[in-house]
């Protein structure tokens, strides 16, 4: 058996011998609560109350910076979008927009969706892996 295959089957194993373990990932706009997720323009931060899968759920924050970058303008899944981005706004929970810095140096305006960077993983807000 090779070792991933080893670590596969371990890895099923131990999901099904651990009672109530189970993976739950969703998007932050259907796992979180609409009403609690926030987008802080100044200090560049999701916050949100999200299901952690089990009927209960989990306020988390995380910077907009871990899972935001920018490529040549337009602000994409990366990191530390910050950096050559400037004037920073959301529109409504969903969308965040501002003006990025191209390769050749000028600044277009770009957009992003937050469930594109963004999803609730057991009720905490981490970096989006699809």
């Amino acid at each position: 058996m090779t070792a991933r295959l080893s670590f596969v089957l371990l890895a099923l194993w131990v999901t099904a011998a651990v009672p109530g373990a189970r993976a739950f990932r969703s998007s932050v706009s259907t796992g979180c609560v609409n009403d609690t997720i926030t987008v802080d323009t100044e200090t560049l931060t999701l916050s949100a109350t999200c299901s952690n899968g089990q009927g209960g759920s989990i306020s988390s924050t995380i910077s907009l910076n871990t899972c935001i970058g920018n490529t040549n303008g337009h602000l994409t899944t990366g990191e530390n979008f910050s950096d050559t981005c400037i004037g920073i706004t959301s529109e409504g929970f969903n969308m965040l927009t501002g003006s990025c810095t191209t390769l050749a140096g000028t600044l277009v305006q770009s957009s992003i969706d937050i469930d594109m960077a963004f999803e609730d993983n057991n009720g905490s807000l981490t970096c989006a892996t699809s």
